[in-house]
């Protein structure tokens, strides 16, 4: 009865580690988790194509994720991503197919989402290397930079020019004759 236990464990062992590899996923990075649209802004020459090709709308997000080292040549992911409005949305979950074999043995994905939302974390199906948040690319225009206004940029010039105006005094006070 013993032996008989110990061959079903033994077998039942050996399904499970031959079963493994077909049941694997690669979780995402965790150093990108929490992470929202504006926290990786992606090179303005790779957004402008993605951005087309992916039908990003303003006030919209897209994500691309790469998954290094895939096992093989395509792979679903699914993300999870929290709201930040007010009052929050519930959690959104996207499922994209296919990732697609882009460069040198990886599997890239891309997921558009609106503007409003953070990274809570994504796997795949596929077994690889590691699974990145490469860049987001936000659909709409940049967001602007406020320019300084004009009522606090005058004292400081006007200190800037009384203190050179002082140095160059003490100056000509110092030369001896």
């Amino acid at each position: 009865m013993l032996r008989r236990t110990a061959a079903l464990l033994a077998a039942f062992g050996l399904l499970l580690a031959l079963a493994g590899p077909a049941m694997a996923t690669e979780t995402l990075n965790p150093d990108h988790v929490g992470i929202g649209w504006d926290a990786k802004l992606g090179d303005e020459l790779v957004c402008e194509g993605d951005l087309e090709k992916y039908e990003v709308e303003e006030g919209e997000v897209l994500w691309h994720f790469i998954l290094t080292d895939p096992a093989s040549d395509s792979g679903t992911i699914t993300a999870t991503f929290g709201s930040t409005a007010e009052p929050p949305e519930a959690d959104l979950v996207v499922v994209q197919e296919d990732g697609e074999p882009f460069t040198a043995n990886s599997l890239h994905f891309w997921i558009v989402t609106p503007e409003d939302y953070y990274l809570k974390g994504a796997t795949t199906d596929t077994d690889g290397g590691n699974l990145n948040l490469s860049h987001t690319c936000y659909g709409g225009p940049p967001p602007e930079i406020p320019e300084a206004p004009f009522a606090f940029l005058l004292p400081v010039l006007a200190l800037g020019a009384l203190g050179a105006y002082m140095v160059i005094n003490r100056r000509k006070g110092s030369v001896v004759a």
